[in-house]
């Protein structure tokens, strides 16, 4: 997702357009750091304080902002792309989730996960017979058809160029289905629900202890913020229906919007999220 003001950027300053604002824990100045894939970040900044922390939010939901803000620059095809893979690493959490929820300990979730972690059948059969054992209903929201798989096979694999509907159709059937799931996630195994991110944070926090590292955990909404489908979450929710509501039960109540809605309420939180300003060029 570059854009030619953003490769100058780049050029010139070493920061890219999908860097997290961080700021330091000390004097508050913005130290923006590229994402990295395991979710623990450190950082010096200019004042000499070593700072860590980590982003309060699934992998799913990350790779989902990234096709929703590829959505909106237009590029189409690498929009496809993350709304596949953040599908993929949702069925992911639901298992690892469910598994947790079950009693598993963390050690025997990662060892048979790595077994199916390269292959997408396996990992697609494995929340099959996880869903089926714990909620006693199919997933038929599986089914090629459902998924639009013949869709997204073409454009990541034959070169397909999708328009902007096909896409806006695309992410939107996905969102309405891994919102479903996190509210029966939410209902059924709250517990465990956020459980993924606690232990990043705690594990994170005991090396920035050792290591001599101020430590913050930052929590940013998304459009699909695991925090918001919470069993306190969802009793927020109801309140918030009979109350009206402050800010914070308007971004719960927003789990009932769809995926254009949910996008246009939150593309400018979005934006400014994940994008800075590029800077401009040099006069000739």
């Amino acid at each position: 997702m570059l854009k030619a003001d953003t490769v100058i950027n780049e050029a010139r300053t070493g920061e890219t357009d999908l860097d997290f604002p961080f700021t330091c824990l000390k004097c508050n100045t913005g130290n923006p750091q590229p994402y990295v894939d395991d979710g623990k970040y450190s950082f010096q900044c200019t004042c000499g304080t070593k700072n860590a922390a980590v982003l309060r939010k699934e992998k799913f939901e990350v790779l989902f902002d990234f096709g929703a803000l590829a959505f909106l620059d237009g590029y189409h095809r690498e929009a496809v792309a993350n709304f596949a893979a953040a599908f993929e690493r949702f069925l992911e959490f639901f298992v690892r989730t469910i598994w947790s929820e079950k009693g598993l300990d963390d050690a025997a979730i990662e060892r048979t996960w790595k077994l199916m972690a390269s292959q997408s059948e396996r990992q697609i059969g494995a929340f099959s017979a996880v869903y089926v054992s714990f909620f006693g209903e199919s997933p038929d929201f599986l089914k090629n058809e459902s998924l639009r798989v013949d869709f997204r096979n073409a454009v990541i694999h034959k070169g397909k160029i999708p328009t902007r509907e096909e896409v806006e159709k695309y992410a939107a059937n996905l969102f309405e289905i891994i919102k479903a799931q996190l509210m029966k996630l939410g209902a059924e195994a709250g517990r465990s629900l956020g459980r993924n991110a606690s232990v990043l944070a705690r594990e994170h926090g005991a090396w920035a202890d050792k290591n001599g590292h101020e430590f913050c955990v930052y929590a940013f909404d998304g459009l699909l913020g695991v925090a918001r489908f919470l069993p306190s979450s969802l009793e927020t929710e109801r309140e918030g229906e009979r109350m009206g509501g402050n800010q914070r039960r308007i971004e719960i109540y927003s789990t009932k919007l769809g995926f254009s809605a949910s996008l246009a309420a939150r593309r400018m939180f979005l934006e400014a999220c994940f994008a800075r300003p590029a800077i401009a060029p040099p006069s000739k």
